[in-house]
C-alpha cells in the first residue's frame, strides 16, 4: 500500500496531465492516480468492476482526491454525494478542482460534504503554485480520520473500543471518547 495517494478525476486529459504536472513541482512524495469521471472514481475507492484487485484498506493512503465537476457518465457532485453517503468512504478528504466559479456549484459542493473548492487558474504558475498549496497542506499539515481510526467494514463495536483506547491517553479520555457513541 502506497502512504500518500492523490486522485485527479477529470474527464479532460489536458487538465489532468496540468494537475500532475504542478502537483510534481512540489518536492512532496505521493503517488497520483488519474480516474476519468465521478462513476470511475466510485468503482476506485469501492473496487468494484475494473479495480476488483484493490481491498478498501488501500483507500488509507488517500490523502486528498481532487474532483472536477463537469463529466460525463456521473458527475462531480453526484459522486461527492455518493462518498459521503458510504461511511467507510466519508472521511477520505476531497477537493473541488474546477474550472466553474458559480455560486450554485460552490454552495453545492460544500452542501454535499466538500472540504475544499479550488478553481482552476488559467495562468499556469498560478495554478501551480494553488496546487502546491494543496498538496503541502493535505499531505503535511491536515490530520486524516483514516490514519487513526481504521475503517471498520463490517461494524465490529469492539475492535472500535480497542482503536479508541488505543488513542487516549488516559482513562478519562477513554471514557469521553465512549460517552460519545
Amino acid at each position: 500500500m502506497e502512504k500518500n495517494t492523490i486522485i485527479i478525476v477529470d474527464d479532460s486529459d489536458v487538465d489532468a496531465n496540468l494537475a500532475t504536472m504542478a502537483l510534481k513541482c512540489t518536492n512532496e512524495e505521493f503517488a497520483i492516480h488519474h480516474l476519468k469521471d465521478g462513476q470511475e472514481l466510485v468503482e476506485y475507492l469501492t473496487c468494484k468492476n475494473q479495480y476488483t484487485k484493490r481491498t478498501l484498506d488501500e483507500n488509507q493512503s488517500i490523502r486528498l482526491i481532487l474532483l472536477d465537476i463537469n463529466m460525463p457518465r456521473m458527475s462531480g457532485l453526484d459522486a461527492l454525494k455518493l462518498i459521503r453517503e458510504t461511511p467507510s468512504l466519508k472521511q477520505i478528504p476531497i477537493a473541488m478542482l474546477t474550472s466553474s466559479d458559480a455560486a450554485s456549484d460552490i454552495l453545492n459542493s460544500y452542501h454535499l460534504g466538500a472540504n475544499s473548492y479550488i478553481k482552476k487558474a488559467i495562468d499556469f504558475e498560478e495554478f501551480r503554485q494553488s496546487m502546491n498549496q494543496t498538496a503541502r497542506y493535505w499531505i503535511n499539515v491536515n490530520q486524516t480520520a483514516l490514519n487513526w481510526i481504521q475503517p471498520l467494514v463490517p461494524y465490529d463495536p469492539f475492535q472500535l473500543v480497542t482503536q479508541l483506547y488505543s488513542l487516549c491517553f488516559d482513562f478519562k479520555t477513554y471514557l469521553q471518547y465512549l460517552n460519545a457513541f
